[in-house]
């Protein structure tokens, strides 16, 4: 591939979430894993389906800053555009 400088790229995007109910509430984990009602998905993809690892090399989630750790790097291949988001 060529690398080009103030190259400009428009891809379209798909981020969202989704979220589970736990049933029973999570167990076994730490303190507030245990209140945990849901289990939430946060993603980011292509919406034609298409491999992004050649083009995004991470993704930054931020998140409500009540939130342990509210910004969340991820790092990695197809199917790694996801993260758990803490209860």
């Amino acid at each position: 591939p060529t690398s080009r400088k103030n190259a400009t790229l428009i891809l379209p995007l798909v981020v969202g979430s989704v979220a589970t109910r736990n049933v029973p509430p999570t167990s076994g984990g730490t303190a507030s894993d245990a209140h945990a009602t849901h289990r939430w998905t946060l993603y980011v993809r292509s919406p034609t389906g298409r491999d992004l690892s050649a083009i995004v090399s991470r993704v930054v989630f931020t998140l409500h800053p009540s939130f342990p750790n509210p910004v969340r790097e991820v790092r990695g291949r197809p199917g790694w555009g996801s993260e758990r988001a803490p209860p």
